[in-house]
């Protein structure tokens, strides 16, 4: 009943290409579904770099959560006054510039079922999260939230 596809893209904001995931598309001959598809589309190739900020700051924070509040078996924190010192050395991330520089795009997809607005997400790999990663929500082209 819905249909899926893949398109590559060159997304000079991550300086990537990448395949572009859209699922739940009801048809192609829909004009509001193929419209919101187009603008993605658009969207993701004149991505703006005013975003670049606000991906920074949320990356940053998502890094200090995590290496504040997790257990890397693999870490050693001797010679360390705790353990969020010993997980910043291990992964030698201390600014948000070196975070951002840590984060890897590995995919991008949308439901297009809805067409009220435009929305995508983006989805990256890191090496304090390797298990989940970091998910990024981008609606109207702007980023809208993190998890």
């Amino acid at each position: 009943e819905y249909s899926a596809f893949s398109i590559p893209l060159f997304l000079k904001f991550f300086n990537v290409e990448i395949e572009v995931r859209f699922d739940n598309i009801p048809g192609l001959e829909s004009d509001p579904h193929v419209n919101i598809l187009a603008k993605i589309v658009n969207e993701l190739i004149d991505f703006d770099e005013s975003n670049r900020s606000w991906l920074e700051k949320e990356v940053w924070k998502h890094y200090l959560l995590c290496v504040e509040t997790t257990s890397y078996g693999m870490v050693d924190d001797s010679g360390f006054d705790d353990e969020k010192q010993a997980n910043m050395a291990h992964f030698n991330i201390y600014t948000p510039a070196d975070a951002l520089k840590a984060i890897v795009l590995e995919e991008v997809m949308s439901d297009i079922s809805f067409t009220e607005y435009s929305y995508f997400n983006l989805i990256f790999s890191c090496l304090w999260e390797n298990e989940h990663g970091i998910w990024i929500g981008v609606k109207n082209a702007q980023f809208d939230c993190i998890q």
